[in-house]
């Protein structure tokens, strides 16, 4: 694996933990709401 192979690949798995981490904040959201309509 190249030195430029592994920055991009990098930077594909920050950009993903990105991702995730948004994704699972917009879970607990709509969890919350439908907790709060129940």
């Amino acid at each position: 694996v190249t030195e430029a192979r592994a920055a991009s690949l990098q930077e594909q798995a920050m950009s993903l933990d990105v991702a995730l981490r948004e994704e699972n904040q917009r879970i607990q959201k709509l969890e919350s709401n439908q907790h709060v309509q129940q």
